[in-house]
């Protein structure tokens, strides 16, 4: 065995925290998280809502997965000129203070109650992060996606979810493909239950920040005539992807003619043959006509088709409702099909933002923890766009942050005073931290 020495000199593991310490728009958002959520404790000594979120955000930025973690970073954060450190047990009772209590919602015919969580100051926080993160601008409009997350738990409060696991079913709301709004939803309250006042919820809070939304596009779990009343009340233009209805079923088997062959490009990059056409249908409201784009391919190129050819089964048909009266029927189906990406968003939620490791057994808790770290995610994204534009051959602005993590976060450091000032020290510094270094910090 190798010769061994533990030296007690304290050092930092995480050296690259300190530039996200020192980074402009990251001290921007833990002052807005203040501005916006005020005075934490009405003692002297106690934590700021800031430092506590801070603690939390340079867990998750240092590779940590539970709430736990934040005692580990505790002896690095104290390291830091200017920087205070709470404990774990200080970030869940902050989780706790922010929370607003469920609301029950009653289901009309069945009467069964369904547990919401609505937590309006977080999600004006998480919009306004957003746009001092520079992925939204006040004045201008934006792209408006929804979408619900299974989170599997087995938390105190989760319940059976139509996938047949126990968990939530989160409302997500995304802005140009970023998560800006976040309701907390039991896991056994259908999808559509609702979903009226929670998109008019979301489209409002835009509003209030002088964001308008120019194109909604959702999927099935969107398909009910309230759901698309409110959709085209506070959008130009919406794509909703239509069910397996009577009504669609006839539609389809009206249309013998009139598809026009186009080829599309797959996820996997593979081209496509299929066959598109549009069609009027009068089906929700009275006296309004709205266009149905229809779209057909063989061999079952995708999941979640709405039905088939029941006699020879060729072709797969899809169904997207819209009020877009202009727009070719191939540029409709590329942008709906666009919405995939938000699948790659929830991915990164739950594995890097840890999701899937909530830390309460309270969802009006566990709420406040998807928002804050959404709020994370959002400035992460602008961090290291920013980080690869300037130093684009070592990582890219789409890096995991396990990547991120590895390349720009963990090195050894230490701070050490000087006549001229602390000075933070790097003992084998990455490639990326050197032009970091070089490129956007002082000296």
């Amino acid at each position: 065995m190798a010769n061994i020495q533990v030296i007690s000199e304290r050092a930092q593991r995480f050296g690259g925290l300190n530039f996200i310490l020192q980074s402009k728009e990251y001290k921007k958002i833990l002052e807005l998280c203040d501005k916006e959520l005020g005075v934490r404790s009405s003692s002297g000594g106690g934590y700021s809502y800031s430092e506590v979120i801070n603690a939390l955000f340079l867990s998750i930025l240092s590779g940590g997965t539970c709430i736990e973690d934040i005692n580990l970073l505790v002896p690095e954060l104290s390291q830091c000129p200017q920087q205070k450190a709470p404990s774990a047990d200080t970030v869940l009772r902050t989780l706790k203070k922010l929370s607003v209590d469920d609301e029950l919602v009653k289901a009309k015919g069945s009467g069964i109650d369904y547990t919401f969580n609505r937590n309006s100051k977080l999600n004006e926080l998480l919009i306004k992060g957003t746009i001092e993160a520079r992925l939204l601008e006040s004045g201008k409009a934006c792209d408006f996606d929804y979408d619900n997350q299974i989170i599997q738990t087995k938390k105190r409060d989760s319940a059976w979810t139509y996938k047949d696991v126990k968990g939530y079913a989160p409302g997500i709301a995304f802005a140009n493909g970023h998560p800006i709004s976040i309701e907390g939803r039991g896991g056994n309250a259908p999808v559509v239950f609702d979903q009226a006042q929670t998109l008019r919820l979301a489209y409002e809070a835009l509003l209030k920040e002088g964001v308008a939304v120019k194109r909604s596009r959702m999927d099935a779990g969107s398909y009910s005539r309230e759901v698309i009343s409110v959709v085209e009340e506070y959008s130009d233009l919406f794509y909703i992807r239509a069910i397996n209805t009577p009504y669609h079923r006839s539609i389809v088997e009206e249309s013998t003619s009139g598809w026009t062959r186009l080829k599309l490009k797959s996820s996997n990059g593979d081209i496509r043959n299929i066959e598109a056409r549009s069609v009027d249908a009068d089906e929700f409201i009275k006296g309004k006509t709205y266009r149905i784009v229809l779209y057909r391919y063989k061999d079952g190129w995708s999941e979640g088709t709405m039905f088939s050819d029941n006699e020879e089964m060729k072709y797969r048909y899809f169904s997207i409702i819209t009020n877009d009266e202009d727009t070719s029927e191939e540029e409709i189906i590329k942008y709906y099909n666009k919405r995939g990406s938000i699948e790659r968003v929830f991915d990164q939620m739950n594995n890097d933002f840890n999701w899937a490791h909530l830390p309460s057994s309270d969802m009006n808790q566990n709420t406040v923890f998807m928002l804050l770290t959404a709020l994370l995610r959002n400035f992460f994204t602008n961090f290291i766009s920013e980080v690869s534009r300037r130093c684009g051959h070592l990582i890219s602005p789409k890096a995991r942050l396990k990547k991120f993590i590895y390349h720009f976060v963990t090195c050894p450091a230490r701070w050490v005073k000087s006549k001229t000032g602390d000075i933070l020290q790097l003992f084998g510094a990455t490639a990326l931290q050197r032009w970091y270094v070089e490129q956007m910090c002082d000296g």
